[in-house]
């Protein structure tokens, strides 16, 4: 008597889920454009592809207000204490620089070429 009542409340709530998905309105969606979120040229680029997109895409960085140098290396020394990423010692002067002259307070933030097309239509 228990599994078929069982199975009778997992059979209910799983036509209640799908039907409340179905009900859905899908027209207030909007597809947004793709855009080009990809680092700046210059040495040290090659290890932001190395390292830190080894855990996630190069958006966050590009798209952040910016650090200072200092910002930047507390910024990765918490990713790699706090969240364990792989970044060799000796690299962390040479990432921490390319962070700071292309992704640093002065030059953020670095929106691609078609953001200012996309936040005005």
């Amino acid at each position: 008597m228990a599994r078929i009542s069982l199975f009778s409340a997992v059979v209910g709530l799983a036509t209640t889920v799908s039907m409340t998905v179905l009900a859905q309105d899908y027209s207030n969606y909007v597809d947004l454009p793709e855009t080009d979120w990809s680092l700046a040229e210059g040495t040290g680029g090659e290890l932001v592809e190395t390292y830190c997109t080894a855990c996630h895409s190069v958006a966050p960085i590009v798209q952040h207000p910016g650090f200072s140098r200092e910002g930047w290396e507390a910024e990765i020394e918490k990713m790699r204490k706090r969240y364990g990423a792989y970044v060799e010692e000796a690299d962390v002067d040479a990432l921490s620089s390319y962070l700071t002259t292309n992704y640093g307070t002065a030059t953020s933030p670095h929106w691609p070429a078609n953001a200012t097309d996309i936040a005005t239509d």
